[in-house]
């Protein structure tokens, strides 16, 4: 499993800046990839590369390290350093690049790549296994939060992002509850009435013995979750990077966690 997701590989690819076919093939050529080009423009070959690069996360660069981390900070270099004249800030210079990275759990500091979380927390990975889970079990609203929170997040728009994260949640919880109760969560009068089912139906789906849920209380793990996403309530409210960033890893690795222990209910 690669530590980034193919939206940060094509934006890698892309943050180059290539002018000219001659560019990119150079680009290939020098990594040995120069037989994937192909014909067609630009785009075509830049499409063609991201491709291969998430198809092969097992390639390394000249460092021993992963292809993709080489290319990354390749592409900041060469975009970005000083001495270049005009604008040398990656957040001004590549932003989707750097916005997609953070989505991954990278940020940037002195043109290298930093984690911004451990190893253990692994964003990207949560981030593919959520996807396939929601595409597996057919949940296709809440997938489109989740694409649009992500879309938002990579053009630093963080109060759109952090509006649909909250909307994907409660629309991923909304569906988790209606399967499991054979269709009867309609008859609850709110999601959070659903939310609560979830930790009284048998078994429970939130576990009140891990703490996940504090019934008739505030003081569950997902209750503390849910009032984190949004401290002004249903409101997006003001937001910077930082924060933004956050509620997007928690919305990443608790929801796949979760839709991880749905799918293994049901299937």
């Amino acid at each position: 499993m690669t530590d980034f997701s193919p939206r940060t590989v094509l934006a890698a690819v892309e943050a180059f800046g290539f002018n000219t076919n001659a560019q990119v093939e150079n680009l290939a050529l020098e990594y040995g990839l120069d037989g994937i080009m192909g014909d067609g423009g630009i785009a075509k070959k830049e499409s063609r590369l991201a491709r291969h690069l998430v198809e092969h996360p097992e390639l390394t660069g000249y460092a021993g390290v992963s292809l993709v981390y080489e290319l990354i900070e390749k592409a900041i270099d060469a975009r970005c350093q000083p001495d270049w004249g005009g604008p040398h800030d990656p957040v001004e210079v590549v932003p989707k690049l750097v916005n997609s990275l953070e989505q991954d759990g990278f940020i940037v500091e002195d043109y290298k790549l930093v984690r911004m979380l451990p190893d253990a927390v692994p964003v990207a990975a949560a981030q593919d296994e959520l996807t396939r889970l929601l595409e597996k079990h057919g949940f296709a609203t809440a997938a489109g939060h989740l694409g649009q929170a992500l879309t938002a997040h990579a053009r630093g728009d963080w109060a759109a992002a952090n509006a649909q994260l909250r909307t994907f949640v409660e629309e991923l919880f909304d569906r988790i509850a209606d399967h499991l109760s054979g269709g009867e969560s309609g008859a609850f009068g709110s999601s959070h009435e659903r939310r609560e089912w979830l930790a009284t139906c048998g078994p429970p789906f939130f576990d009140p013995e891990l703490n996940e849920w504090d019934p008739g209380k505030s003081g569950g793990f997902l209750q503390g979750f849910w009032r984190r996403l949004h401290p002004e309530g249903s409101h997006p409210g003001l937001s910077d990077e930082a924060d933004s960033s956050l509620r997007l890893h928690l919305v990443l690795i608790t929801t796949e966690h979760f839709m991880g222990r749905f799918d293994q209910r049901v299937t």
